[in-house]
């Protein structure tokens, strides 16, 4: 870990789902938990109104000027609270590369528990960054845009339409003209983007990876999974790569699938170009062809690892704050 960023006094936050009684490694000292349940809501498990997420906020004590530290078991975990502080218009979010295994590994002590959440000093006002955050009618008026791009962040198989990812989400498919964006095998893993030790990939194998379905930092992109988990790892990684224009359709698979505010009309395009869009993309991959530089997770696991280039040299063999 680079020391300096973490002797600036930052907060540091493990974000988890849940209770705490699944923490058996420790924590780095001075940390604050987070229950993700404190900023997302049910049943679509969006984002909480800003007002709540003002006060979950200004319980973290921050300023402006603050350095805002997360990591947690998940990347996933701890960038969706990324996402979730950079929104709310908070200027310095970093990842801890690595977690608390990583920590750990250099020899810097932990402690069993974390810390209590202080009481608030505020008022902060949170000044949120609504580019940050797309909505269905947004990614609808994005689909045909040939200077935007809507990239799906869900395994091959949710994305080509095999299974719905979720035992309470009842429809398969995806939105319509989205793209592949790589993630993992199910819904809880991220293989694409994470290596076995919890290190995020290099940037230019992931670069490399987006370039090869056309996802390119020069359109605005829109990133959504299930309901926001995996899409926000993808929009961090944008984010650290540096990218202008991107956001995460919190919303995701879940509501789209169930209908939410779209007009009838959108509504029965969608059902066909979706039936349409999923034959063709079986068609296209069938047989995956050997000119085809890079391949779905899918065709990978079935062991052809000559087809997959040899890994960039990496930059992640200590955690690292990561920031842009």
């Amino acid at each position: 870990m680079n020391v300096s960023a973490y002797q600036t006094n930052p907060i540091v936050v493990c974000v988890g789902y849940g209770k705490l009684t699944d923490y058996k490694n420790g924590f780095i000292p001075g940390t604050i938990y987070l229950d993700t349940n404190l900023i997302e809501d049910g049943p679509l498990w969006n984002l909480v109104s800003i007002e709540k997420l003002e006060i979950v906020l200004n319980q973290l004590d921050f300023s402006n000027e603050t350095t805002l530290i997360v990591y947690g078991q998940q990347i996933m975990a701890a960038t969706r609270a990324a996402w979730a502080f950079m929104y709310a218009g908070v200027e310095d979010v970093r990842l801890l590369n690595g977690g608390i295994d990583g920590w750990k590994s250099l020899g810097y002590l932990v402690e069993e528990h974390p810390s209590i959440m202080p009481a608030s000093k505020g008022p902060f006002k949170l000044q949120p960054k609504s580019n940050y955050l797309s909505t269905r009618r947004d990614v609808e008026k994005s689909l045909y845009d040939k200077d935007s791009i809507v990239v799906d962040v869900r395994s091959w198989n949710e994305y080509s339409g095999k299974t719905t990812g979720y035992d309470y989400m009842k429809e398969k498919g995806r939105i319509p003209n989205a793209v592949w964006g790589y993630a993992g095998s199910d819904p809880y893993h991220m293989e694409d983007f994470e290596e076995k030790n919890g290190v995020l990939k290099s940037l230019r194998e992931i670069k490399e990876l987006w370039e090869g379905s056309g996802i390119t930092p020069d359109k605005k992109v829109i990133f959504y999974c299930g309901t926001g988990w995996r899409a926000s790892e993808a929009f961090f990684i944008a984010h650290l790569m540096g990218w202008p224009n991107i956001s995460v359709y919190d919303g995701g698979w879940m509501e789209w699938s169930n209908g939410g505010n779209s007009s009838a009309s959108f509504q029965r395009k969608f059902i066909v170009i979706n039936y349409i869009d999923t034959i063709f993309n079986r068609i296209k991959w069938k047989g995956f062809p050997r000119k085809r530089l890079f391949y779905p997770a899918a065709a990978r696991d079935k062991g052809d690892r000559s087809l997959v280039p040899r890994r960039a040299k990496r930059w992640d063999k200590v955690p690292v704050p990561l920031s842009h």
